[in-house]
């Protein structure tokens, strides 16, 4: 869920859409927030009102996700194209997972590919990693997007044991570089699986992502349960 600063999560208050969430027998585990803004100088404003971001609305935001009973506070995407960016998304960061905790959640950063561009010879996920509380800011790891930038999961976890409690399970076609259904493309999901203790890993999400072969998303839990889980 992404909230608007009217305090609107897709036109309904925190409580409301957790409710809605609840009488579908799910739970609301992580609500999708902005970090630091882009320039977005020319572009048209996104349909529904202002969207809130950790820099300008980190308490509403907190607030609002612990009022409709989210655990995780997660950003979606940050400014990280320079150092500066890198090291003011760092600080906005380290805020919101002190604001996350105080409130009884946790925060999480999820990455694309951008992340680990080395910029002056570190990478935003380095910095953000090596410069924040190991027991307040975490990431929730992208698979498809970590192995598309040339990352390897399982090496991320022994580097950073134990900060990547959330995932997003997704897979990446080699041709096309564009995501595909769980088990079609080059994510080595058995390995990642097997060292998933290491990460720490508490949640995983499928995400579809566009995955335009797709015909029906329920195969990609069904390979799961055959492959990983069974």
């Amino acid at each position: 869920a992404t909230g608007n600063t009217d305090g609107l999560y897709y036109g309904h208050k925190p409580k409301e859409l957790a409710a809605m969430v609840n009488d579908l027998g799910m739970n609301w585990i992580g609500n999708h927030v902005g970090g630091l803004p882009r320039e977005n100088a020319g572009r048209p404003q996104r349909p529904g009102g202002k969207r809130t971001n950790l820099r300008d609305n980190l308490q509403q935001i907190v607030d609002d996700a612990s009022e409709g009973g989210c655990s995780w506070l997660v950003c979606a995407s940050s400014a990280e194209s320079n150092m500066d960016e890198i090291k003011k998304t760092t600080e906005v960061f380290a805020k919101a997972g002190e604001a996350a905790r105080k409130n009884k959640m946790k925060f999480a950063y999820h990455n694309h590919q951008s992340e680990f561009v080395k910029i002056d010879g570190t990478s935003a996920y380095e910095y953000i990693l090596g410069q924040t509380d190991p027991k307040e800011v975490f990431m929730e790891v992208d698979l498809a997007w970590a192995t598309q930038a040339g990352m390897d999961p399982v090496e991320m976890f022994k580097q950073y044991p134990h900060r990547f409690p959330l995932w997003h399970v997704k897979d990446v076609d080699p041709v096309t570089n564009r995501p595909c259904p769980v088990s079609k493309g080059k994510v080595d999901f058995k390995r990642i699986y097997e060292n998933s203790r290491l990460s720490g890993v508490q949640h995983t999400f499928i995400e579809q992502d566009g995955a335009k072969t797709i015909t029906d998303p329920a195969d990609s839990v069904k390979w799961l349960k055959a492959n990983i889980y069974a």
